[in-house]
Formats: structure tokens, sequence, C-alpha cells
């Protein structure tokens, strides 16, 4: 549900669907901007981790929204070496606490 009220009576006047629901609830964040749009994740966020992770959260806005899925850097050298197409990689950034 829209939170600004200018934007909820716009959209109530014109009958827009989008003020009417279902609305699924969850919380969903905006892609960092800062640091070129890198995630920052702490080193020990991955101690015993797999080489393919989902974050728990959510990003994005509505149905557009989704859950980064994480790989370790073996993971992207075997997709490179086996030229598989279709996936994008952006980095993330490890920090030590």
């Amino acid at each position: 549900m829209p939170k600004d009220p200018a934007t909820v009576k716009f959209l109530t006047a014109n009958s827009s669907r989008l003020v009417r629901g279902p609305f699924c609830g969850a919380v969903k964040f905006n892609y960092p901007q800062e640091n070129d749009g890198q995630i920052t994740m702490p080193a020990s966020a991955f101690v015993s981790a797999p080489d393919i992770v989902r974050m728990n959260e959510w990003f994005g806005s509505g149905g557009s929204a989704g859950r980064p899925v994480l790989v370790s850097q073996r993971v992207k050298d075997i997709v490179d070496r086996m030229k598989w197409r279709g996936l994008m990689f952006s980095p993330i950034e490890i920090v030590n606490e």
C-alpha cells in the first residue's frame, strides 16, 4: 500500500488497483546507492556458508522486488570458464568487523 497520502488520493481518484491490494506486507529495501551500488556484508556472514546463498532481505519495489543470490568467486570462475550465458554478476564488498 502506498504510504504517501497524496499518492493514495491520486490512485483512489483514478480507481487504481494499486490501492485495493492484496499486499504482501514484506519489508523491502532500496539497493545501495553509495559505493557504486555495492552491497556490503560482514565477513562473519560467510563463515561455513555454501558457495551459493540467497539473502533473506528483499530489495526493490512491489512485484519487481527480489532477494539477491550471492555466489563465491569459485562459482563465478566456473561460469566464466564454461562460458555460460544469462548470468550477471555484481561485486559485493566484504568487510571485517
